[in-house]
């Protein structure tokens, strides 16, 4: 009952709380939505579609009426990690991770995204990701990818966390999300450390 009364994907992209775990994890794999209203339906990125707190770019007389979640590869593993207060609610801070590698080890893509650490769900950049491309997913890379992210961060302080707490956790957190995402990917299925 209680999984059953928790909405749908597209109701979560719609309300667009940037403390949700699903539109993070949505613009770390890159889904894309199909909004439809009266003049017709459009399809965008959910990036796109997620502008601030609990805003979104539909319209007054639109809905999501398809979300769209790319397959990982064979050689794609990923991970999610959280703190949150307690089990069940809103993150403090997320991170969902995706990590392929090529057919000798080294990676060849990876995506990741933070939740709650903005207005919504930050998606680090290609080129601080462009650190871990070609090489193995070696433990110092990985770290120093997430240090990297996270200090591009400039998260608000509230009741819940101070925004240099939030920040270091998310390099805490970034760095667990790699490595079990790399772990993932390359089928050993090591937990996080």
């Amino acid at each position: 009952v209680r999984t059953r009364t928790r909405g749908t994907i597209g109701g979560s992209l719609a309300h667009a709380d940037p403390a949700a775990e699903l539109p993070c994890v949505a613009v770390a794999l890159g889904a894309e939505v199909t909004v439809q209203g009266p003049d017709g339906t459009r399809d965008l990125p959910v990036g796109d579609l997620l502008v601030s707190y609990l805003t979104t770019t539909l319209a007054p007389d639109e809905v999501i009426a398809e979300v769209r979640v790319p397959a990982l590869g064979p050689r794609a593993g990923w991970s999610f990690q959280e703190l949150s207060r307690r089990s069940g609610d809103w993150m403090v801070v997320g991170v969902a991770a995706v990590v392929e590698l090529d057919p000798d080890g080294a990676v060849a893509a990876a995506s990741v995204a933070f939740g709650g650490v903005a207005e919504r769900p930050w998606p680090v950049p290609a080129e601080v990701l462009a650190d871990l491309l070609g090489g193995p997913p070696a433990g110092e890379r990985l770290a120093r990818v997430a240090q990297a992210a996270a200090a591009q961060l400039d998260p608000d302080d509230d009741v819940h966390a101070s925004g240099a707490y939030r920040r270091r956790m998310a390099a805490v957190l970034g760095r667990r999300a790699l490595v079990e995402a790399a772990a993932r990917a390359r089928g050993d299925g090591s937990p996080a450390p």
